[in-house]
């Protein structure tokens, strides 16, 4: 689904969502972003996580390709990164 509100532009730095300790989900409206966001549904429902933050890529707009989200993912693909300690992520594809 198209999104009014959705930025023309790239962002070119990164947002400030991604500094949120514990689990994030670089989210594009896709039916593998839709996916992903079921599955941490499902898990925050059973206990299994406490929650989660959701980032918004607007794939549309190129930021996959942008500097800050190469940092996260040189393959250019959104992903859900979580933060365990300042010093350590860990993302998965």
């Amino acid at each position: 689904m198209s999104n009014p509100n959705a930025p023309t532009v790239a962002r070119t730095a990164a947002p400030p969502e991604l500094s949120t300790p514990g689990l994030v989900l670089l989210y594009g409206s896709t039916p593998n972003g839709w996916k992903c966001t079921y599955a941490l549904e499902i898990l925050k429902q059973a206990g299994a996580i406490q929650g989660y933050t959701v980032c918004e890529v607007y794939l549309q707009n190129g930021e996959q390709f942008q500097p800050w989200f190469r940092q996260i993912n040189p393959n250019c693909e959104y992903s859900l990164s979580s933060r365990v300690a300042s010093f350590f992520a860990c993302s998965l594809f």
